[in-house]
């Protein structure tokens, strides 16, 4: 079934986030899938660092509804605002080595599926279908590694993956 998945997911990496984590979760689990593969209670935990450190959608485009200050800067009602959700999950201020992929690292809440009355509605099961993923990765190929380059999807807005070469 992981297989049949793997060809229907590589064209839509982009487009839905619970693909895009489980493409995403093989690429950065390879290196230290062993620890994984020792501790699953870390799964969920790597899940949502998975999540943290590589947002499946980038950036949203909003209208300031009122005006409000945001770390000492006016945005006026009405403004457009760009709100970088890949940029503030590695906001130095909130994340300690934020560019680091540290799937041992104290889970916080992050922005990776957005905030407030837009937060994905999707999120808990794409949460699910990563961990399970990754459980079964570690599970049927623990000592799996990339064996060639990693082919990315290309799109403004969303990352993924489209070609991950692995060897078990």
């Amino acid at each position: 079934m992981l297989a049949r998945r793997e060809l229907v997911a590589a064209p839509i990496a982009s487009a839905d986030p619970r693909v895009a984590i489980r493409q995403r979760g093989k690429r950065a689990a390879a290196p230290r899938g062993g620890l994984l593969a020792r501790s699953p209670a870390q799964l969920t935990a790597a899940v949502e660092e998975l999540l943290r450190f590589e947002s499946p959608v980038q950036y949203q485009a909003r209208r300031a509804t009122r005006q409000v200050c945001v770390h000492g800067v006016q945005i006026p009602a009405g403004a457009r605002v760009v709100l970088l959700w890949g940029s503030a999950n590695r906001d130095e201020r909130r994340w300690r080595r934020a560019d680091r992929l540290d799937i041992a690292r104290e889970a916080k809440r992050h922005l990776a599926f957005g905030e407030g009355i837009h937060h994905c509605l999707g999120a808990p099961l794409a949460r699910l279908e990563g961990r399970i993923v990754l459980e079964q990765v570690l599970a049927h190929m623990p000592s799996y590694r990339i064996v060639g380059p990693v082919e990315r999807v290309t799109t403004h807005n969303t990352r993924g993956v489209v070609r991950l070469p692995i060897e078990v």
